[in-house]
């Protein structure tokens, strides 16, 4: 009996030693011939100022439900180069790999770090980092310590139109980082004449619209102004248990991509035409085109199941996504909240078979929410 016991005891220990990585898929519907895929395209190693392995990066978004990164390490900041030598394209070379086992797409980007303006951009889809490099960030690297070195190259060489220039030829897409973090925007949020310069170049094709704890809904004006797509990322250094704990936030950003395929060519393809929408915390931010369809394909009304003594019907809304729906009944004010993948009962008078719902935090302009109608066949 002692034998028996002691085999079954080693075969728990077995099991549970090669128990898996799970996922937690993410839950949103595909929409008008597109596949919508979740991704973060700001994330950080220790190739440059992150404190993780590019491969733990792919572990994490894999397992939180995300279709496709892109590991942008700065250029220019490189704290850890005393024990880690600066090779800018060791992140994506080591995730790469990795992400094709688990079938996570990861897209070789890099980050332009400068004063404002411009701030500091990220270019993904590149070919080569080091090639971005100027020859002044290079100078730094070897024998300046001091990031007071990074503004005097900003105002008297503005070489970051070098390193843009670098990375547009590479077939880079170049889009705006955080444009409201108070420490390059003391004085509040504003667009400068060098992004509407970049802009018009077609350099700039992106704003990230929120970014790691916060949102801007003036980015948010800008990329509808420009129709330039909308970046949600999380700019994640530390891990990501951490990053949960310290970002107060029910989720961090998610960046909503509705491409062709599951495909570097096909995201590219629909980040240029700005097919994009930014999924914050309970927010989703984007325009009308695309999130009319995202609510529409997340919902399911049943048939009528009962009629009360006023002659209404009685329905089943079904919220088959991991959004949250915040209502308002345009007619009566009822307000109505409909949790991720949840049921709540809902009644169509005898006059009408539709009612006109706005939905409160579906944004599709910085002060102007989705309206829909309910309809019951």
């Amino acid at each position: 009996m002692k034998k028996i016991l002691l085999i079954i005891f080693l075969a728990g220990i077995s099991w549970t030693a090669t128990s898996q990585l799970v996922r937690k898929d993410i839950r949103v519907p595909d929409i008008l011939d597109y596949q919508t895929l979740k991704c973060d395209f700001h994330i950080h190693t220790v190739f440059s100022d992150g404190n993780v392995w590019p491969t733990v990066r792919v572990d994490e978004a894999w397992s939180m439900g995300y279709d496709v990164i892109s590991i942008t390490d700065h250029l220019e900041h490189q704290p850890h180069k005393d024990y880690i030598p600066v090779q800018h394209n060791a992140g994506y070379e080591i995730a790469k790999p990795k992400g094709d086992r688990q079938d996570l797409l990861v897209i070789h980007g890099t980050e332009i770090t400068r004063v404002m303006p411009p701030g500091h951009l990220n270019a993904i889809f590149i070919q080569d980092g080091s090639k971005i490099e100027t020859s002044n960030i290079n100078h730094m690297h070897s024998s300046v310590t001091s990031r007071n070195f990074l503004d005097s190259i900003d105002h008297q060489h503005k070489d970051y139109l070098i390193a843009l220039e670098e990375a547009y030829n590479q077939g880079g897409f170049i889009f705006w980082n955080h444009p409201g973090w108070a420490s390059q925007a003391p004085d509040g949020i504003q667009i400068y004449d060098i992004h509407k310069e970049l802009i018009n170049k077609g350099w700039l094709k992106g704003i990230e619209v929120a970014n790691h704890s916060e949102w801007y809904p003036e980015a948010f004006q800008w990329c509808l102004d420009h129709n330039l797509a909308m970046l949600g990322n999380s700019d994640i250094h530390q891990t990501e248990g951490i990053f949960e704990k310290v970002s107060k936030v029910d989720h961090g950003p998610i960046t909503l991509v509705f491409a062709t395929s599951k495909t570097e060519e096909s995201v590219q393809e629909a980040l240029e035409n700005a097919r994009t929408a930014v999924w914050f915390n309970k927010l989703v931010i984007g325009q009308k085109k695309f999130l009319e369809p995202l609510f529409y394909n997340s919902i399911v009304i049943s048939k009528s199941f009962y009629t009360d003594e006023r002659e209404r019907d009685y329905h089943n809304l079904t919220n088959i996504s991991d959004f949250l729906f915040v209502m308002e009944d345009s007619d009566s004010g009822e307000k109505i909240e409909l949790l991720p993948q949840s049921t709540i009962v809902l009644w169509f008078d005898a006059v009408r078979d539709s009612r006109n719902m706005v939905v409160r935090n579906f944004l599709v302009e910085p002060e102007e929410s989705l309206e829909v109608v309910l309809k019951v066949e």
